[in-house]
């Protein structure tokens, strides 16, 4: 199997392949449910406005695929001064975290983790952080800049440019509900059912 790499995103190693005739944009961790079909004008889009890199490189499998985007990724962040490695932490360092500690967490979420796009890392530390018994969190200012922290992130989650490429993905698969504002009822039936665990919500 050839795999053809049109463009990649170098914040999060999402990338646009061609394989056979299907282009796919695919984004980690590379599970079938986080590969999509998209068409000629999304890859233009990509480039053009979402700030993907355009190359033209073929790779023989996913796995030296995956090898060069996350050496892509490692590249970007160093490039930024990014050290993403002092930010994993357990609940249980939370727990026991100084304020100064704290303070530097919170800090390397909002000038590193969140601008480099990795969200999931930040919400994980951020939710920790919520949870925590740890008394130097129940200050005023700092629960208020946790709380500013989850609102800067749901911004952000919301302007990736990768589930921007992908709800257009989807809108292009469903044009009749697109056309007629279904797509929109149909997201806000499936996320009160997610909510209320129950089909009952629709």
């Amino acid at each position: 199997m050839n795999i053809n790499l049109l463009a990649y995103f170098d914040l999060d190693g999402s990338a646009i392949v061609k394989i056979d005739s299907d282009l796919l944009l695919a984004r980690p961790p590379f599970e079938k449910r986080h590969i999509i079909k998209i068409n000629e004008t999304m890859l233009d889009k990509a480039v053009l406005r979402f700030g993907f890199f355009s190359t033209e490189k073929m790779f023989s499998d996913w796995e030296t695929l995956i090898q060069f985007l996350n050496a892509q990724v490692a590249e970007a962040h160093k490039a930024r001064g990014v050290d993403l490695s002092k930010v994993d932490v357990s609940q249980d360092i939370i727990d026991l975290a100084p304020p100064e500690i704290l303070d530097q967490y919170l800090d390397r979420i909002e000038s590193e983790l969140i601008p480099a796009r990795r969200f999931d890392h930040a919400e994980s530390v951020l939710m920790a952080m919520i949870k925590s018994n740890n008394p130097d969190l129940s200050s005023k200012p700092r629960r208020l800049r946790v709380t500013h922290l989850m609102q800067a992130l749901s911004e952000a989650r919301k302007s990736d440019p990768v589930k921007a490429l992908q709800s257009m993905a989807n809108e292009s698969r469903f044009p009749n509900l697109t056309k007629h504002g279904g797509l929109l009822r149909a997201r806000d039936i499936g996320k009160r059912i997610r909510k209320q665990q129950s089909i009952l919500a629709a």
